[in-house]
């Protein structure tokens, strides 16, 4: 019987072996052959991030890097200090990246007629400019049409005092706006989708709608509305802020956060 085993297993390996065992299976023929190909990945060079406008502290950076065996490790700093959101930050190679001339100085060509000019002649006109003087509100009442009903008049201004007619100024600061007035500020909230501070304040007066362009950040412009028995001072900002409004004895202090 067990003459009889071995012969049938020796009949079997006979049976399903290849004629030519160097020859590949039809089976190799799915693997995936080698490439020539090489990765185009390059060398790091800077790679630049702004944060979104909600970001007020970096609290730490984390780098991502791949050994040479493949595997996946990280590496963390800890920063844990105050930003500007506006900021770009840059993640570069010591002693590889540019002189701050190259980064932040970009000279634009003079026009043709003005190539000629010395540095002397096209300066002095900037120095012999007249002083900014404070813009003031002015509203004639004897000319009324009705665009001007429908749009807001707009004034462009830069940081400094406002005025409004007799009763509202503003001091733009950096990161904060004082209104002067002797009027009570009734309520104010917050609103989004753009980002701004509505205040009210009493006071039965009787004016057009106004806008105040300021494009410095953090604020973008400053609009009055009068409505019945008050007025609304709407501050729109740049981003995402919070805010304090602090009484003080000429009137309220509008502070970002």
């Amino acid at each position: 019987m067990k003459i009889f085993l071995l012969f049938v297993f020796l009949f079997a390996s006979v049976a399903m072996a290849r004629e030519n065992p160097f020859r590949p299976t039809d089976s190799a023929k799915d693997l995936v052959s080698p490439t020539r190909i090489k990765e185009q990945r390059g060398n790091f060079e800077k790679s630049a991030i702004k944060l979104p406008s909600s970001a007020r502290i970096l609290k730490s950076v984390k780098l991502t890097y791949q050994n040479l065996d493949g595997s996946i490790e990280d590496e963390s700093l800890t920063i844990d200090k105050n930003i500007d959101w506006h900021d770009e930050f840059v993640l570069t190679i010591k002693g590889k990246e540019k002189s701050v001339s190259e980064n932040i100085i970009h000279v634009n060509p003079l026009p043709p007629k003005e190539s000629q000019k010395s540095v002397s002649e096209i300066k002095q006109p900037v120095a012999e400019m007249p002083k900014k003087t404070q813009p003031t509100e002015e509203i004639n009442t004897t000319k009324v049409t009705q665009k001007s009903i429908a749009t807001p008049q707009i004034s462009k201004a830069i940081k400094g005092r406002l005025s409004f007619m007799d009763f509202v100024s503003f001091d733009i600061l950096k990161n904060e706006i004082k209104i002067i007035t002797d009027d009570e500020k009734i309520r104010d909230l917050l609103v989004s989708q753009p980002c701004k501070i509505v205040i009210d304040f009493k006071r039965d007066a009787s004016f057009f709608t106004k806008k105040f362009e300021l494009n410095s950040a953090p604020f973008v412009s400053i609009v009055l509305g009068n409505h019945n028995g008050y007025y609304r001072v709407v501050i729109e900002l740049d981003g995402q802020y919070r805010y304090d409004t602090i009484k003080q004895e000429d009137g309220y202090l509008v502070r970002l956060k």
